[in-house]
């Protein structure tokens, strides 16, 4: 199936010299495995049967940090569009007042809160899952881990997490249960999933795939003096998918002293404060936005006519009548496009084209794959995040402390 994705890469400012000067490095990642989470291969059967158990509750919280959360809120954009009958809240805070909220929107004999963390040791999933102890519970989490024997001793619902990293679990369980949940076709993101997996495996060419070659754009920009990529999103139901994108650069990528801050942004309302930043600031920031094609769902500005002559701009309202809605949105990104052009500031532009489960699989797969080649241009390990480690542990400390004395 040919690509979901357009890439448009005219105005990155790198050249086939530049890139040819990659090659040895473009030979080694040729030839690396492909990583885990690619050769995994989901239940899906067994998870929609699964959902059935939970159909009947209307509201359903999740509790979880990063990548335990993050491919939920991702898929939650596409299903929120089409009215579905449950209503998803994700909780990755032990603030009372959220909580406070949360349980009051939430009534408990209509809510399934469902607790995710790998390592069943992230401290704030278990302080909020104590305050839900008289709701339906399950918990997302692997063998033996406390939260594991916690609920199996509370007798909670309990799904195995794979051996696989937070923010690379889109595709298990931890994404997939969501996603059925809210009623999307999970056959048809793993379909998504499948092909951009397969476009960009050691199998192939690896040279020959956009995810690997917008990698190494922004590892060459990188070396030019580019630190920060300005991510602003035209489309509304991808806003949603913007933690997962910051979190898959940040904590991929950026270690040892290399990598990239993402700026990912629902636009256009960024152009009303961070187009300032980007081509106001310092000239270490580099484009990337997004746009849809999509226009399954249309609309049209409607002027009164009454009104049609009242000044505006260089002419009047009556110029902006019977404007399609997606025109405009497009010309909003076409703006902030071509005034990076006409300053010479580096900009890419993907665009989407059908806004769908299966689009939406390969949007996420793409820029998963776009961060592994990104820490391996850089010679980091894609796959750890020490320093995340480093600050749970001053945090635990910190927490215990009170106890501890006691």
């Amino acid at each position: 199936m040919p690509s979901p994705l357009l890439y448009d890469i005219t105005h990155t400012h790198i050249t086939d010299q530049e890139k040819e000067t990659l090659s040895a490095r473009l030979a080694d990642i040729q030839s690396f495995s492909d990583p885990a989470f690619a050769a995994f291969e989901p239940d899906i059967p067994t998870i929609i049967t699964d959902a059935k158990k939970f159909a009947k509750k209307p509201h359903i919280i999740i509790i979880g940090n990063g990548g335990s959360v993050t491919a939920a809120q991702a898929f939650w954009g596409l299903a929120r569009e089409r009215h579905p009958k449950v209503s998803f809240h994700f909780l990755t805070t032990p603030d009372p007042l959220a909580i406070k909220r949360l349980k009051k929107l939430c009534p408990k004999t209509a809510t399934l809160v469902l607790a995710i963390s790998k390592s069943g040791e992230t401290v704030n999933v278990i302080e909020e899952l104590t305050q839900f102890g008289d709701y339906t519970i399950a918990v997302i989490t692997q063998q033996n881990t406390p939260l594991f024997l916690l609920a199996q001793q509370m007798k909670w619902h309990i799904f195995i997490h794979p051996n696989i990293g937070g923010r690379f679990t889109a595709r298990t369980v931890v994404g997939y249960l969501p996603a059925q949940l809210m009623g999307l076709n999970i056959k048809q993101i793993e379909e998504g999933f499948a092909d951009v997996l397969c476009q960009t495996s050691n199998k192939q060419d690896r040279t020959e795939n956009n995810a690997l070659d917008l990698a190494v754009r922004l590892f060459l920009l990188e070396q030019k003096g580019f630190t920060e990529i300005f991510l602003p999103v035209y489309a509304s139901t991808l806003w949603d998918t913007n933690p997962l994108i910051t979190q898959l650069f940040h904590e991929t990528i950026c270690k040892n002293g290399k990598g990239q801050t993402v700026l990912a942004l629902a636009a256009p309302e960024s152009q009303h404060h961070s187009n300032q930043r980007f081509f106001g600031g310092p000239r270490n920031m580099a484009g990337l936005l997004v746009t849809s094609a999509d226009t399954s769902i249309t609309g049209k500005v409607k002027i009164p006519a009454k009104a049609s002559a009242i000044a505006f701009r260089e002419g009047t309202l009556k110029q902006i009548d019977h404007i399609s809605l997606h025109d405009a949105l497009l010309a909003e990104a076409r703006g902030t496009f071509e005034n990076a052009v006409r300053l010479n500031i580096p900009i890419a532009q993907i665009t989407v084209q059908e806004m769908n489960e299966y689009a939406l699989g390969y949007y996420i797969g793409f820029f998963q794959m776009v961060s592994i080649f990104g820490a391996w241009l850089r010679g980091n390990n894609a796959f750890d995040q020490p320093d995340v480690e480093a600050s749970k542990e001053i945090s635990w400390k910190e927490i215990t402390k009170k106890n501890r004395k006691a």
